[in-house]
């Protein structure tokens, strides 16, 4: 009997390579950089004013239009004292303060309340411009406008007189009648803005005898065609001829010269400025 003896072979295990060492070296900073330098700011230099050196003018014939909706009114009427005036004007839009026929804005009236205020403790006197009737009052509300019962004027005006009594020194009764975008819903005309002013009128008289009464002021147009608007200087004759001297107490004008220097004229629109020169009613004179 031949043994057969089967070999096994043995593999030597493979030897696990030690891990590289990092090696580090030390940083030599041979030449540190150099910094470049801040440059030294110039200040601006304040410019310097004209100093008035006339006559004071007068606290109580000098005034500024002002719009609120959530300001802080200590700061406003700080603004105010540091400019010296007299009178502030604040436009009350009607629809916005009351928005259905029963119904005031608590939110609106309460900030004006403020201001009215604010004012009479600082020694300034308010005037109140109020238009824009509620969208209720109206047959149409794509542009602002009267409403169609003229009484609802009266009603709304001695209900702000009642408010405000003696706090109040004045009230404009409307705003640019001769502009479409502020008479919509019937044709321009000065003669019908004159019956909803007296009615108006009639409504501060009642609560307040004593405040001064305005009329609407016409807006400058440069356009008379009697649909968009009419010439201020035309619709404030015609407002002249149906009464309005025996409505209110002064006329209330809007003389803009914004759009050109104090010392152009339209006989020199080369002057002027590119647009709103060609007519008398964009001059200063």
């Amino acid at each position: 009997v031949t043994a057969v003896s089967q070999a096994t072979a043995v593999i030597p295990p493979t030897n696990t390579p030690t891990p590289a060492q990092n090696t580090y070296l030390p940083f030599v900073n041979d030449t540190a950089p150099t910094l470049t330098p801040i440059p030294t700011i110039t200040p601006i230099p304040t410019p310097a004013f004209p100093t008035y050196t006339g006559q004071p003018l007068a606290r109580e014939e000098m005034g500024i239009q002002i719009h609120i909706h959530r300001e802080d009114m200590s700061a406003i009427f700080s603004h105010l004292q540091t400019l010296g005036i007299g009178w502030v004007k604040v436009q009350v839009s009607w629809k916005l303060y009351q928005p259905a026929p029963d119904q005031y804005a608590d939110d609106r009236f309460g900030e004006l309340d403020q201001l009215v205020h604010q004012a009479n403790a600082n020694g300034i006197a308010v005037l109140l411009s109020v238009s824009k009737a509620p969208e209720w009052s109206r047959p149409t509300t794509e542009l602002d406008g009267p409403p169609t019962d003229f009484s609802l004027y009266t009603d709304f005006m001695q209900y702000l007189a009642a408010r405000y009594q003696d706090n109040v020194a004045a009230y404009e009764l409307w705003n640019e009648p001769n502009l479409q975008r502020e008479w919509n819903g019937m044709p321009l005309s000065a003669a019908d803005l004159v019956a909803l002013l007296r009615a108006g009128a009639q409504g501060v008289r009642a609560a307040a005898p004593t405040a001064v009464l305005i009329s609407a002021a016409p807006a400058t147009t440069g356009i008379n065609d009697g649909i968009v608007a009419i010439d201020d200087r035309q619709y404030l004759r015609q407002m002249v001829e149906a009464g309005i001297t025996d409505v209110v107490d002064a006329l209330g004008v809007h003389p803009y010269g914004w759009g050109n220097a104090p010392d152009n004229s339209v006989s020199a629109p080369d002057t002027a400025v590119p647009s709103h020169n060609n007519h008398p009613s964009f001059f200063f004179y």
